[in-house]
């Protein structure tokens, strides 16, 4: 497939085309001292588009126009990847369209365009994943103990894995090193970077040792007194010189260790364990040679030793003295193997009736959100908000875009203060008003910004004010404990539910994060969860001895009898072997809440309330508890300082002076009956 990308600039070509401007393109980046590794995706990401430009005759940049590039980023966004065996992943897709972004800046600079028809294209949002695989101390030592060091080759491969795991460095800057570049009596190592960027990196004494023996007793050998070649050579004698070649000898190691991924496996794991250790991430940044600080950052979120500590010291769960759980199971049985469950399965039915123009504008301008990378519960807001105000609009016969006024806009306003909902009959909140018409707002933005309208008619509507409320239902410590007992244990169903009753209870994820978690988000020996949060923002925190018990339990017992499929490697499902839905786990949850007689609403959000305002009032810092909670801004987990008031009645207590000097009983007080 890559060679069917490039190999369009092989063809002649108008030196005016797409494919001969993009010839002279590369010429241009070469003389800038781009990497040749740079210059070779810039070729394989850019032919693909020129290729599919070709395809519908379009040859010339002029004949560009930002509809089309729209067109190849929904394209994208149906792009199917044998590497990543599904559709491109956001990352992908935003370096296909950065490489078409820098081809139509340079031709732009260069007047070989009137204007950049993709300045004003937005790439897909970018997810921040942290990096997954972290080893611990031991698992990297027992991956570097694999080789066979009595062979040349396992000396050789003992001395790769021992330089990546002291180092961290890439695997390219491994392949690149040469013997010079070792300093011996300084302990360090001159490394060429991305960018041939040199930097100067210190190696452990452990790492220098095997170098050494590797040059004494293997080297000479394979180099034949050659200076020029690289410190690592095959056994052909010759350099590796593909990271095609270093990638499966490093893998096979790993996976004799039972570990999954390769070199870059050590490159995360060092910076970790350092971070964890008390490094500075500033001199983490120095070794690993990132240019920016924010790039070492993540390794920070996962560095949550401390993050732990204050867990252990300060959650309630963690605390307290709990049963055991083979006490709990014994109390409540199974005295034999539990069986499935019978399953019903439900059918949800949608009536549209909106004209056709409103369903093609609004079908457009989701397809361009998921093109921009917006998360599906997003895309699936906006499409629930803008379906009610459309019919709005049909109902009262606007049947296009451009017959929306200011006034409409301040009629529907209205119509939202009187909409009530069906569950209690209850007026709509302010927030969700607010929501509803900030959603049509960015909608006719969206229209605008596309030509379909001259203005926003809703870009001066006044907004209805949000409320700052408290988090108003919070579980004591006895309600936790009753709320945990109420799943019967001897059905799949309960061991799985009690797993995630204790889950929410120990980590105050969100509903929709316990509903994606995956089996190996869950790290037993660390204690640790990796959580995909809001805004594909992912984050470690930690879980405690009791949840993760109660989750091997269920792995052990139940999982295996939803049949789940052998693909999907979702924690906890449904009777039917899938994911569960955000509803379903928010009906569960409030179930065993009710069954507990606790006349409290709420259900999967109550056990985060519980937790933030348990731990703050057991002494646990704000900044912690954000990271936990994974709140981007600390004003949003302020509110539970609000909600934790021990400390705030002690001060009371000591100060307010009805309470130092207490007022005189009158005994004709203390005989009337209240």
């Amino acid at each position: 497939m890559r060679k069917s990308a490039t190999d369009i600039f092989n063809q002649l070509h108008d030196p005016h085309s797409l494919g001969g401007l993009a010839k002279e393109f590369f010429d241009w980046l070469k003389a800038k001292n781009y990497s040749p590794k740079t210059i070779y995706a810039h070729k394989w990401y850019l032919g693909f588009f020129v290729k599919w430009c070709d395809q519908r005759s379009i040859y010339r940049p002029n004949d560009i126009t930002r509809e089309i590039i729209e067109c190849y980023k929904k394209y994208l966004c149906r792009l199917y990847s044998k590497q990543c065996r599904g559709i491109l992943t956001e990352s992908s897709r935003t370096r296909y369209l950065h490489s078409v972004y820098l081809f139509f800046k340079w031709l732009a600079q260069n007047d070989h365009v009137l204007y950049n028809p993709v300045q004003m294209v937005h790439g897909p949002r970018e997810p921040f994943h942290l990096p997954h695989n972290v080893l611990t101390a031991s698992q990297a030592d027992q991956i570097i103990n694999q080789p066979n060091v009595s062979t040349p080759c396992g000396i050789r491969d003992r001395t790769i894995l021992e330089t990546l795991y002291s180092t961290g460095i890439r695997r390219q800057e491994l392949i690149d090193m040469k013997e010079q570049d070792i300093d011996f009596t300084r302990g360090t190592v001159i490394v060429t970077g991305k960018g041939q960027k040199d930097r100067v990196v210190p190696i452990g004494e452990r790492a220098l040792r095997w170098i050494k023996k590797y040059q004494i007793e293997v080297r000479p050998s394979l180099a034949l007194n050659r200076s020029d070649l690289p410190l690592f050579l095959t056994n052909q004698k010759k350099s590796i010189t593909s990271v095609d070649t270093l990638t499966p000898l490093v893998a096979k190691y790993v996976r004799a260790a039972g570990q999954q991924g390769s070199c870059h496996i050590f490159r995360r794991s060092m910076a970790t364990l350092m971070l964890e250790n008390g490094a500075d991430v500033r001199y983490i940044q120095e070794i690993l040679g990132h240019v920016r600080l924010s790039t070492t950052e993540i390794y920070t979120k996962v560095s949550i030793k401390k993050l732990k500590e204050v867990h252990r010291r300060t959650h309630p769960a963690d605390l307290g003295q709990s049963p055991k759980i083979s006490d709990v199971l014994s109390h409540h049985g199974p005295s034999k193997p539990l069986k499935k469950e019978k399953n019903t399965q439900l059918t949800r039915f949608w009536n549209n009736t909106i004209s056709e123009e409103w369903i093609v504008l609004g079908n457009q301008f989701f397809d361009w959100q998921q093109a921009n990378g917006y998360a599906a519960r997003t895309v699936e807001s906006y499409q629930y908000d803008l379906k009610f105000f459309i019919e709005w609009l049909y109902d009262r016969g606007i049947n296009r875009a451009q017959d929306v006024t200011k006034r409409v806009m301040d009629r529907y306003q209205r119509h939202l203060s009187r909409v009530v909902r069906k569950t209690d009959n209850q007026p709509i909140s302010p927030t969700t008003r607010h929501h509803r018409l900030v959603r049509a707002s960015k909608f006719f933005d969206w229209l605008m910004k596309n030509e379909y309208l001259l203005y926003n008619p809703a870009v001066n509507i006044v907004l209805p004010k949000i409320s700052k409320r408290l988090p108003r239902q919070i579980l004591t410590v006895e309600e936790v404990e009753r709320i945990m007992s109420q799943p019967n244990l001897e059905k799949p169903s309960g061991v799985r539910d009690r797993a995630m009753l204790e889950t929410l209870y120990s980590t105050g994820i969100r509903r929709q994060e316990l509903a994606q978690l995956k089996i190996p988000d869950i790290d037993v020996d660390r204690r640790t969860v990796l959580v995909h949060g809001k805004g594909k923002k992912d984050r470690v925190i930690p879980i405690g001895e009791r949840a993760l018990r109660w989750i091997e339990t269920y792995l052990a017992q139940a999982r295996q009898l939803f049949h789940p499929s052998p693909d999907d490697p979702t924690l906890f499902l449904n009777r039917f072997g899938q994911p569960f839905s955000i509803h379903n786990l928010g009906t569960r949850v409030g179930k065993y809440i009710k069954i507990a007689g606790i006349e409290k609403s709420g259900a999967c959000h109550i056990f985060r309330h519980t937790m933030a305002t348990l731990m703050l009032e057991n002494g646990a810092d704000v900044r912690y508890l954000q990271e936990l909670l994974g709140h981007s801004e600390l004003s949003t987990t302020e509110i539970y300082t609000r909600v934790s008031i021990g400390k705030l009645k002690e001060v009371h207590n000591q100060t307010h002076p009805a309470a130092l000097f207490p007022l005189q009983t009158d005994t004709s007080i203390e005989q009337e009956e209240i």
